[in-house]
């Protein structure tokens, strides 16, 4: 789809601040329509005009007003003021953009900008007394205006902003509302095209710009659709962010729930809808064959902002679960983290070990909006639970877990799992651990062999022989005896558990010993993405220790394409697959 792409500058600027922008836009979008706006009297180089709001607006009027044409779309680039002016133009003329592109504009202006002003200005053109007051009651009158925006709004501030700060973003993305994303740019500055930061801007500019020219096709929408009648959430997400509807669709998740096979390449051309974020290094438990105990980490929570950009910058990562080398409730607010993402219209999920999940951290969680929990549970017994995961208390975490489902049923929209990874240690008391679950309370039980190298040994696929395929069988057939579904690994990463999970029950039970020499299943670096708690990006949860580049400083683009990832799904699709992967049971 062909679009329209209008650039405004900022009052004491003019065109040839965002040319570098537009060079970029138009080599990117080739059959699209891009137009940089001249406001009256800033052909000067030298020289600012008086300051003249109502010609301003009436300058877009008449560039805007008569704009019309099926099938292309608007989308608007404000730098500066010139964003302030886009701004109380959409509002006061109604004419709703497909996007809108603000680009360091301030909230409002007080005595401390006269000193950014003259940082920023640093000998550049001079501006009247009498425009400088007028400019400054122009913006802070916005601030009082109340803004409607039911429309995708991208912010955009450098992180060393010399005149606008990056505080000034957050806050009109308070007063902006639902559809509102807001982005910092690493190193930039007032002048993001000709800062250090102009290639993450860039990048995080093209990526919108291309949701909305690429838009969803006819087939997207009904594979969402689809999706959407077996899991609701998903409806609500795909309200507040309408283009994530293409990657949801294109993500081999989507297609399999559509009914058809996906096609997977090296380079793709959707983000992911699956993000696992680490929001804490902390755990209470030492457990045996956690890569944590190859892979120690200095204790460090996730701020709560931190949590806030990573979403922001994953814009169509609509399931979002906290898992990572730290147990979740062990964050000073993980209660906050939740209703972070909730209020962005994403499912959102947390593995736990259930130490901290006492019945007043349950509400809390369950009040916050949590639409699911896994229970990491290994053991049957406390002698057993020593022994794999050390520091646990069995009594204490099986309370934990039934106080919990309890308060869930009442809500009677969250999913309760138990995820038990099986070794040579625990296959003796699997039937046990079978009984115990299926007297919690939870929907399902997923069951799966140890994964990484330094567990090769102890894994059932190393190890097996009759007894032990005797074992597996006799312990899945009594927990279907009792109702309890046992799912394999297969089924993370899939839309509408709920309603599809009879598609991903352990039949026949050596599915969970079982490797493959070949990808057969994992989809996942094609649409998750794993980021720890300093931002770092992996190239999947079974290998933290490969990154493929930081979120918050470099352009995204370059991580989820970047050389790193592409070289890692080729060698998944090869002949010859990495080592790791052919350990990994959902391979």
């Amino acid at each position: 789809m062909k679009a329209n792409l209008f650039l405004l500058h900022g009052y004491s600027g003019s065109p040839i601040d965002l040319l570098p922008l537009e060079k970029i836009l138009s080599g990117r979008f080739p059959e699209s329509e891009i137009e940089s706006i001249q406001l009256p009297g800033h052909g000067d180089l030298h020289e600012v005009p008086p300051f003249d709001e109502d010609l301003y607006l009436k300058t877009l009027a008449d560039k805007f007003g008569s704009l019309s044409g099926p099938g292309r779309k608007q989308i608007y680039i404000g730098h500066s003021t010139g964003g302030t002016l886009l701004l109380r133009y959409f509002r006061d003329s109604g004419i709703v953009p497909d996007l809108l592109i603000l680009i360091g504009i301030p909230a409002d202006i007080d005595i401390s900008f006269l000193e950014r002003w003259s940082i920023h200005s640093d000998g550049g053109k001079a501006i009247s007394f009498s425009s400088t007051a007028k400019l400054v009651s122009f913006i802070n009158r916005q601030s009082k205006l109340v803004f409607e925006t039911p429309f995708p709004v991208l912010i955009l501030n450098g992180e060393e902003d010399e005149l606008v700060p990056p505080e000034h973003a957050f806050v009109w993305k308070e007063r902006l509302g639902t559809y509102v994303r807001v982005v910092i740019i690493p190193s930039g500055r007032h002048h993001l095209t000709g800062s250090s930061g102009m290639v993450f801007f860039a990048d995080a500019v093209i990526r919108a710009v291309e949701d909305v020219i690429s838009g969803p096709e006819p087939d997207d929408l009904n594979t969402a659709s689809g999706i959407a009648a077996i899991e609701p959430e998903l409806a609500e997400f795909l309200r507040v962010s309408p283009s994530s509807c293409r990657h949801i669709a294109g993500s081999p998740g989507g297609k399999r729930t559509a009914g058809r096979e996906p096609e997977l390449f090296p380079v793709i051309s959707t983000e992911p809808v699956f993000a696992n974020i680490e929001i804490t290094t902390r755990c209470n438990l030492e457990c045996a064959y956690c890569i944590r105990s190859e892979l120690p980490h200095p204790a460090q929570d996730m701020p709560q902002e931190t949590f806030a950009r990573i979403l922001d910058l994953l814009p169509h990562a609509y399931r979002i679960t906290l898992v990572g080398l730290g147990e979740p409730l062990l964050h000073h607010n993980p209660a906050g983290i939740v209703a972070e993402a909730v209020s962005r219209g994403r499912r959102v999920g947390l593995v736990t070990n259930g130490m901290c999940l006492d019945k007043e951290m349950g509400q809390t969680l369950l009040d916050a909006g949590l639409h699911s929990i896994a229970f990491s549970l290994d053991a049957p017994d406390q002698k057993t639970a020593e022994i794999v995961r050390k520091g646990s208390n069995l009594k204490k975490i099986t309370e934990n877990i039934r106080l919990f489902t309890r308060a869930a049923k009442k809500k009677g929209t969250v999913s309760t799992a138990v995820f038990s990874a099986v070794s040579v240690k625990t296959l003796p008391c699997l039937e046990e651990l079978v009984n115990l679950v299926s007297d919690l309370n939870v929907h399902i039980l997923m069951l799966t062999d140890l994964n990484f190298q330094h567990n090769r040994e102890e894994t059932l696929w190393k190890n097996i022989n009759p007894e032990i395929a005797a074992a597996v069988k006799k312990a899945t057939l009594s927990a279907f005896s009792k109702k309890l579904p046992v799912l394999s690994v297969r089924a993370l990463e899939e839309f509408g558990l709920w309603k599809r999970y009879g598609q991903f029950l352990l039949i026949p039970p050596d599915h969970l010993y079982r490797r493959a020499k070949e990808r057969s299943w994992c989809a996942s670096p094609w649409q998750t993405v794993p980021v720890n708690v300093a931002g770092d990006i992996s190239v999947c949860d079974c290998q933290p220790e490969k990154i493929a580049g930081n979120i918050f400083t470099k352009p995204f683009t370059e991580i989820w394409n970047g050389s790193i990832m592409v070289d890692h799904r080729e060698r998944m699709l090869s002949k010859l697959p990495p080592s790791v992967c052919r350990i990994c049971p959902r391979f």
